[in-house]
């Protein structure tokens, strides 16, 4: 499915002359049989199925789609399909958009620390002030440890899923998910 979305993106790319940017990421949910693996109970919804997680361009042209459970959240996902939406668009996306948990704190700072990739779109909880100067200083103080753990993400984007799903998530009694989140909070 990736080399065809490669192809494809490819052919349009040559047809129109237009390289991709941006990207918009969107989940839709999706009736599914309970045979498979991805589907779940979703509380919400009170349906059994599974969430279509899709990346398109600005003009609408489909980059990437893949499915996961309908109980994770779209910032568990975004690091791997900012990952496979780099490789099918040749490492041109600089910006994606999107809603809600796309454009959470933790998302647009895995993505941004990884790929380069700036987060934009529609904020769920919009910051009531600015960083302050102590956490700005802990940005400062461990970028060596951000840069790693961008580097870990890029090589292995399945870890964004804990990262996500985790309030804490300590490495050298750092807690690296709360500096995720404030480089987040600076790039929205």
């Amino acid at each position: 499915m990736s080399l065809e979305f490669k192809f494809f993106h490819n052919c349009m790319e040559r047809l129109s002359r237009n390289k991709v940017e941006a990207v918009i990421l969107d989940t839709i949910g999706i009736e599914g049989r309970k045979k498979s693996i991805l589907a779940t109970y979703h509380g919400r919804y009170h349906t059994i199925g599974m969430a279509d997680l899709r990346a398109v361009s600005v003009d609408m042209i489909p980059v990437f789609s893949c499915g996961c459970r309908s109980t994770d959240t779209e910032a568990m996902n975004v690091v791997e399909v900012i990952k496979e939406v780099q490789e099918i668009c040749n490492g041109s996306v600089k910006i994606y958009s999107g809603n809600g948990h796309t454009t959470s704190r933790v998302a647009a700072g895995m993505v941004f620390l990884s790929f380069g990739v700036v987060a934009a779109g529609r904020v769920l909880h919009k910051p009531t002030k600015p960083l302050g100067k102590k956490r700005i200083a802990g940005l400062r103080k461990n970028i060596n440890l951000l840069n790693r753990i961008g580097k870990l993400l890029r090589e292995e984007p399945t870890l964004g899923r804990v990262i996500a799903s985790r309030k804490h998530v300590d490495v050298d009694r750092v807690n690296v998910r709360k500096l995720i989140e404030d480089m987040g909070y600076l790039i929205l």
